[in-house]
């Protein structure tokens, strides 16, 4: 029965990766050594969507990107599970709007995610917003607005709490020591650090 069981995760692991590398292909650019825990049905014209060198996407991401709006995400950049990233929204507050609370028309805007960011669990981020390479946006916080280099943020709307080590983070990127680029198996797995 455990042979059994071996072969049938074994099996799905293998569908797994054949699907994951199917998916990879759809995408408008994918760096080396990517991470996609997430699928492909909350993700809109992948082909507009573009993932640089050590990117890692967490499960049940959703990227809305459209025909005229992409999502670009820098080096290194961790997504963590349940984020969505938007970058249409319905026209609700102009002059020759046609109904109400929004009429057809949809107002786009790209996303742009620097170098070495990090996204916290369950974060949106709106249209037209950059994140700053180095961010680090709190979990569950809404991006309504730009977010500059090195900025931790958190909060609805998101508001920038502190900045990050500029020095210590530039010399990181520069050697490119980005997490999924390093083998931490090697050095010992992971560490917890009880913090009081």
């Amino acid at each position: 029965m455990k042979i059994m069981f071996r072969i049938l995760r074994s099996l799905k692991k293998h569908i797994q990766k054949k699907i994951r590398k199917r998916n990879i292909d759809k995408y408008g650019s994918v760096g080396k050594n990517v991470l996609l825990q997430t699928t492909m049905k909350n993700i809109s014209r992948p082909e507009n969507i573009f993932l640089g060198d050590y990117v890692s996407l967490g499960s049940d991401i959703v990227m809305y990107a459209t025909n005229q709006s992409k999502i670009i995400i820098g080096d290194g950049t961790i997504i963590a599970p349940r984020c969505k990233l938007l970058t249409s929204n319905h026209n609700y507050d102009t002059e020759n709007l046609k109904s109400i609370p929004f009429d057809n028309i949809n107002i786009v805007q790209d996303i742009t995610i620097g170098e070495g960011v990090w996204l916290g669990d369950s974060v949106l981020v709106l249209p037209g917003v950059t994140i700053g390479r180095g961010a680090v946006i709190g979990g569950g916080s809404v991006v309504t607005k730009d977010i500059p280099d090195f900025a931790i943020a958190a909060g609805n709307p998101a508001r920038v709490i502190k900045y990050r080590d500029k020095s210590v983070f530039l010399k990181l990127l520069q050697e490119k020591k980005f997490y999924r680029s390093i083998d931490w198996e090697s050095l010992g797995g992971k560490e917890f650090i009880n913090k009081e």
